[in-house]
């Protein structure tokens, strides 16, 4: 039941498989056959589901399972307030700072910024069971902010 626009190919293999003669050591391997796989990730929409989908993706021969990561559908909202507190943040610290040394500041010189989407906040363990809806706790995402700015010292400071 996964749209085919949530999913996608991230990786495939294809590997010789040798069989090492035992009766003569110096025999170089004869492939007999190969291996193959893929990674395919899949992106599941609707949290109620996902102990569902587990269960189906186990069904249709699944033999590797490389993890869950939660994100947002649309951090850009989340984005905005994360680099306004992060603004607001430094300017108070650089004030507080500037303050204490007996300076004041002056123009922002340079500012940058990094952001990205945090792991989600753990909320206990979870079951090691796929079978129910309740093995995988979707805690919250965080998003985080990290702003530099370097200021000037303004004329008349100490």
């Amino acid at each position: 039941g996964i749209t085919p626009q949530d999913r996608q190919t991230a990786g495939f293999y294809l590997q010789p498989v040798h069989n090492h003669d035992q009766s003569n050591n110096n025999a170089p391997p004869r492939i007999t056959g190969y291996r193959a796989g893929n990674t395919v990730n899949i992106r599941v929409r609707d949290l109620d589901n996902l102990g569902a989908v587990m269960d189906g993706v186990i069904a249709t021969g699944a033999n590797n399972f490389n993890g869950l990561r939660f994100s947002l559908q649309d951090d850009s909202e989340a984005l905005v307030q994360a680099r306004e507190r992060a603004v607001a943040d430094a300017m108070l610290r650089a004030t507080q700072l500037a303050e204490a040394a007996g300076l004041t500041l002056g123009a922002v010189l340079r500012m940058s910024e990094t952001s990205h989407q945090g792991q989600p906040a753990p909320m206990g363990m979870a079951r090691a069971s796929f079978g129910t809806g309740e093995a995988i706790a979707g805690g919250e995402v965080d998003i985080t902010a990290r702003v530099e700015m370097v200021f000037s010292i303004a004329p008349g400071g100490q």
